[in-house]
């Protein structure tokens, strides 16, 4: 079960790559303030990405140690425990746009 839970890991956090892997170049020259808007874009699409891939894996594996806790409250505690991860993903995701919305319109204000 350990294996399987290592792969489920691997996996998830493996996942930006392979969905943002077409749009990495190996050199960036920055020479305009839209180039910094898109790189930004790009980092904020992955960690996105990233902290929902994350939000699933801990309420699966949640979901997994409460329906196998039979009582046990270590188990039960231990689900309630990545209850509060996944939401804790979830809060960083929507901040990783707020922080991006954010610098996007200070470097289009300083355009202007």
């Amino acid at each position: 079960m350990k294996k399987i839970k290592d792969l489920l890991i691997i996996l998830f956090l493996s996942l930006p790559l392979f969905v943002f892997g077409e749009f990495a170049t190996p050199t960036v020259t920055v020479t305009t303030a839209g180039q910094v808007l898109n790189i930004i874009n790009f980092l904020t699409k992955v960690a996105y990405t990233l902290f929902i891939a994350l939000t699933v894996l801990f309420l699966i594996l949640a979901a997994f140690n409460y329906l196998t806790a039979q009582g046990d409250e270590g188990k039960v505690k231990t689900a309630k425990k990545q209850v509060v991860y996944a939401v804790v993903a979830i809060v960083i995701a929507i901040l990783a746009f707020s922080v991006s919305s954010l610098v996007t319109s200070l470097i289009e204000e300083g355009r202007r």
